[in-house]
């Protein structure tokens, strides 16, 4: 993450999936991000450990801030005899 921070000067950066669950780099990330006055967005931990979990999270983070629409339509088994090779 400090060469990362070192190559592009962000004011926010984001450690997600599965290595995301690791306490130790929770804490050095953590760390780093107060050294350089960053804020660090880590998923809370049950949503660290299942890709399912971590793409809900997502979505439901994306609805929640462009809030319910018309266009809005949730499809639980989107068919697949609609795409073409």
């Amino acid at each position: 993450m400090r060469a990362a921070l070192n190559l592009a000067p962000v004011n926010q950066i984001a450690v997600v999936g599965g290595v995301s669950a690791n306490r130790r780099l929770r804490e050095k990330c953590a760390a780093l991000a107060r050294e350089r006055s960053v804020k660090l967005i880590i998923p809370r931990l049950p949503f660290c450990m299942d890709n399912g979990a971590m793409i809900a999270l997502a979505g439901a983070a994306r609805f929640n801030a462009f809030g319910p629409s018309p266009e809005t339509d949730a499809v639980s088994r989107e068919p697949l005899d609609h795409i073409s090779d």
